[in-house]
């Protein structure tokens, strides 16, 4: 009896200690049981929901990293929504990339916000206001309440919200050095999404679903994560890093806004919002006008076609083109499915939207 207990006991203390060398071996090995527990209050479009969830907190997710501030995530995991038990083990992972102006987020300050300014040389946020172009906050559109951010709308949903850190254009070293230029934000963001997959085992959320999302440069990343899942282009980065040894391929990307086409963003912006006040002045108007005078001619150049035999796309009949092609049939899609007073409501709260879009197609087809 008494050989026996020593048996049972040297297993035991040999699985704990095995256990604690795997734990003690793995840098990336997601905490399961370092979470605060906390409670928030989402405005949705079908009324308030009360959400309980576990907040993980500036976990890194490379083994090496060259700023922790920066190249680390927080995670949310709901686990009651008013009131119901919530089983999150399964459930889709919204992937939250709230880069503006190709600049950093920083996760140490909390990770669900841009972590730079956003608006130029002067660092300085942009004005508010018309002509103002989107700065990547991660603000919901659609239906969602004005304001609602789209992570607190996820975890009501019942996802698991993931928020990384990531480098951007305006980190900078003691020595002076700039330690977050490309290809360090999409290497960054290929890193934790490598993270979650690594751990998909013990976290919360299915790795399989993983959804990205961003606005602007943020819009612009989310597209290349979707966009390359998997290449072996960054290999040289994860090792130096010591990412994960997982696939970065996500299910998912929800891109708006996205700022792509940098070499030619100058004369788009001065095109769409150079007539624009901003802090009630104008820009330089001669300077304006050449830069936007140039891109109907690189449109042009790039002799797009519409679908369903719209034709060449051109400045001057993309506004109807999208209008035509898209917003109107998703319109009837949307005001069908309603009832007959619903749709009244709408119609009346939407009659600036609707004059508008009347306004574009006359303009272009009287043209």
């Amino acid at each position: 009896m008494c050989f026996s207990k020593v048996l049972i006991l040297g297993a035991i203390l040999l699985s704990m200690s095995i256990s604690t060398v795997s734990a003690q071996g793995d840098p990336l090995q997601f905490p399961v049981d370092s979470f605060t527990e906390a409670t928030t209050t989402v405005t949705t479009a079908n009324g308030q929901v009360e959400v309980v969830y576990h907040l993980y907190s500036h976990i890194p997710y490379v083994a090496n990293p060259v700023d922790a501030a920066y190249q680390s995530l927080d995670v949310k995991v709901p686990v009651s929504i008013n009131g119901e038990a919530v089983d999150a083990t399964n459930a889709p992972i919204l992937f939250v990339i709230n880069v503006g102006g190709y600049m950093s987020v920083n996760n140490a300050q909390g990770g669900m916000g841009v972590g730079a300014p956003v608006g130029g040389i002067t660092g300085q946020p942009p004005a508010g206001g018309n002509g103002t172009p989107p700065a990547g906050t991660g603000r919901a559109r659609g239906n969602a309440p004005s304001g609602v951010n789209t992570s607190d709308l996820a975890l009501a949903a019942g996802y698991v919200v993931v928020v990384p850190g990531v480098r951007g254009r305006d980190n900078q070293a003691t020595d002076g050095a700039y330690y977050g230029k490309a290809p360090a934000a999409i290497v960054d963001l290929k890193a934790a999404v490598r993270y979650i997959r690594h751990n998909d085992a013990i976290m919360p959320g299915n790795a399989e679903w993983i959804v990205s999302r961003g606005t602007s440069a943020g819009g612009a990343l989310s597209a290349l994560l979707g966009a390359s899942g998997n290449s072996t282009e960054y290999d040289a980065y994860f090792e130096a890093l010591g990412a994960a040894d997982a696939n970065d391929n996500i299910f998912a990307s929800g891109d708006y806004c996205p700022i792509t086409d940098l070499d030619h963003s100058d004369m788009a912006y001065e095109w769409e919002f150079g007539t624009m006040a901003r802090n009630g002045m104008q820009v330089d108007q001669v300077v304006s006008q050449l830069l936007a005078n140039a891109f109907p001619e690189y449109l042009a150049s790039l002799d797009l076609e519409g679908i369903d035999g719209f034709g060449t796309l051109t400045a001057e009949n993309y506004g109807a083109y999208l209008v035509q092609t898209y917003l109107i049939p998703s319109a009837n899609t949307y005001l069908l499915g309603l009832t007959d007073e619903a749709r009244t409501t709408y119609l009346a709260a939407n009659r600036r939207m609707l004059a508008a879009a009347k306004d574009c197609l006359h303009s272009t087809t009287s043209s």
